[in-house]
């Protein structure tokens, strides 16, 4: 039963991250400069120009500098640029190395006093990297602090698997340097290494980013483990529409070799049969007017017929595979949404805990980026898009747009184009009011209601 049993938060922290860190000088969403074209990088970190450190102010040229060149090639994919990031990274590490240096005195409470023993520990991408085992293990002890996070470690570590599933997670710990630059942390389902029991056929694997600051690494660890408790036992639809896809995806690939096998075989036969043509000119007349009875030409046809019925094969399995992945694609974005609104209240549980570590704290903001930003600063504008009612919409754009999703799963499209470029299909928003979704609150006045709205708003960490 879709979203059965589905734990819910005990605690819904209902104050938005902009009442909690209004004293930190937010930057509003509406004054942010839109992000369309490199030089757009320079203008949108203006704010840095002048910056009080001379080091900072020297990357904000050299950012400047890069946009420029970078649209004098007028590259179409430059935000898949990982040079694009790794400048913004460092942007945002030197100012997170300052801020820490400033931090004030933890609040008593247990996750505040967790949160600046991490962060004081594992100030750099490299220090965490040295020590990525101990790392790993103290984020999920403070996010068991939390009230949320407590929850869906609960169910992520449970022995309660889906039957396709091994038991715990396979996930390696790998440096964001091998990601790709358009994502932070993921969590997928993937063939599992030999087992004693055969029915299991996969695992979790968890591909965990270094370089994010240990306040994104919290929120990006909630929102992947939450993931994987939908893949265990939250959403065995999913983990059936995953495996249901890689089984036909195999299928398409062997009837394609088949295909192709076959089509060398016809052509082997016929450049044979016209080699014995050119050769035997003027021979064996009778033969030759018997062409179509001849050894030869019967294997032809018989290959002819052969390809004809396994391209009608690969059609009928290109279909089936199309219906799989959309399938696929639109409960990974019911299992996204639910993720995102996880790690919101566990960033607002983390906000209320420790107001100074998430209110100064940069980050990389790929979703409404690439832009250098506080983590105060991004949870205010995705909360916006919440209390609008257009987060689901937006966040399936940039997920098509990404290529995590086709956006035929989603869109009525003709010839490659969307027809609707707003509108999700019906059945994907009749299936998505059928899943019970955790609950985020808000302190400012919501937006009236829309026709996704009511059962979609949510709000997000990294991908």
């Amino acid at each position: 039963m879709a979203g059965a049993g589905w734990l819910m938060p005990r605690v819904a922290w209902a104050r938005d991250i902009g009442e909690t860190c209004k004293q930190s000088s937010l930057r509003q969403a509406s004054a942010l400069a839109r992000i369309n074209k490199p030089t757009d990088l320079g203008v949108s970190h203006q704010h840095l120009k002048d910056h009080g450190h001379p080091e900072v102010r020297a990357m904000y040229k050299g950012l400047e500098a890069f946009a420029k060149r970078l649209e004098a090639v007028n590259e179409e994919d430059w935000r898949e640029n990982k040079q694009v990031r790794t400048y913004l990274e460092n942007i945002s590490e030197r100012l997170n190395s300052g801020m820490h240096d400033s931090l004030a005195t933890a609040p008593s409470n247990r996750l505040a006093q967790k949160m600046k023993r991490v962060v004081q520990r594992y100030p750099t991408a490299q220090s965490r990297v040295d020590k990525g085992d101990e790392y790993y293990k103290e984020l999920e002890e403070a996010l068991a602090l939390t009230d949320v996070g407590q929850e869906v470690l609960k169910c992520y570590q449970s022995d309660a698997r889906h039957p396709l599933l091994v038991k715990g997670p396979m996930g390696r710990l790998i440096v964001g340097a091998e990601l790709s630059s358009n994502e932070k942390m993921s969590l997928d389902m993937v063939p599992a290494q030999t087992t004693e029991d055969e029915s299991k056929q996969y695992a979790t694997f968890l591909r965990f980013d270094f370089n994010e600051d240990p306040v994104g690494a919290l929120l990006g660890l909630a929102h992947e483990l939450s993931h994987g408790c939908d893949f265990s036992q939250q959403m065995p639809e999913l983990t059936v529409a995953a495996h249901q896809v890689r089984r036909v995806g195999q299928s398409f690939r062997h009837q394609m070799g088949e295909y192709v096998m076959t089509q060398k075989m016809l052509e082997h036969v016929e450049e044979k049969s016209a080699d014995l043509d050119r050769t035997q000119t003027g021979k064996f007349v009778k033969g030759q007017q018997e062409g179509n009875r001849s050894p030869a030409a019967v294997e032809i046809r018989n290959f002819k017929k052969a390809l004809e019925e396994s391209r009608d094969k690969m059609e009928v399995i290109a279909k089936e595979y199309i219906l799989a992945r959309r399938e696929y694609d639109q409960l990974r974005a019911i299992s996204e949404l639910r993720a995102y609104r996880q790690s919101t209240l566990v960033a607002r549980e983390l906000a209320e805990a420790f107001p100074d570590l998430v209110c100064r704290t940069h980050t990389v903001s790929l979703m409404y980026g690439p832009r250098v930003a506080t983590w105060a600063e991004v949870q205010a504008e995705l909360e916006e898009q919440l209390r609008q009612g257009t987060f689901l919409e937006y966040m399936v754009a940039d997920y098509v747009s990404s290529k995590h999703y086709e956006g035929d799963s989603f869109y009525d499209q003709k010839d490659g184009k969307v027809i609707e470029p707003v509108h999700l299909t019906a059945n994907f928003v009749k299936r998505l009011g059928s899943h019970r979704l955790p609950e985020v609150t808000f302190s400012s006045p919501a937006a009236a209601p829309t026709a996704t709205s009511t059962s979609s708003s949510s709000a997000s960490v990294p991908k």
